[in-house]
């Protein structure tokens, strides 16, 4: 009887060793999980600012393309005359310092 007992309490002994190891490990699954979801949750609130960067990056977009659109034609064109102007400008310059230099050459 003595011996059955014994052995009966060993069982229940290794059942709650076996239970506590679970246990165990259980937590520290949990620990893990926990560390996770907060790494998840940091990982999308950068996404979040990131995403709110944007949207202020192409509302900005968007009142530039409105102002040049209710600009109208008018400024486009001046803009083109004026650009030309340069360019022209620009060439008579680089004939002026070919001439330049051809005559430097001569001398």
């Amino acid at each position: 009887m003595l011996s059955k007992a014994q052995r009966e309490e060993r069982v229940r002994t290794a059942q709650i060793n076996i239970r506590k190891q679970y246990l165990g490990k259980l937590e520290t699954r949990t620990d893990k999980e926990h560390k996770n979801l907060q790494g998840l949750l940091n990982y999308a609130m950068e996404i979040r600012k990131e995403l709110e960067e944007y949207e202020d990056k192409v509302e900005m977009a968007e009142k530039i393309a409105d102002d040049l659109s209710n600009s109208g034609n008018a400024s486009a064109s001046s803009l083109d005359t004026m650009l030309s102007k340069k360019l022209k400008a620009l060439e008579n310059t680089m004939s002026e310092v070919a001439k330049l230099l051809a005559l430097d050459e001569m001398k």
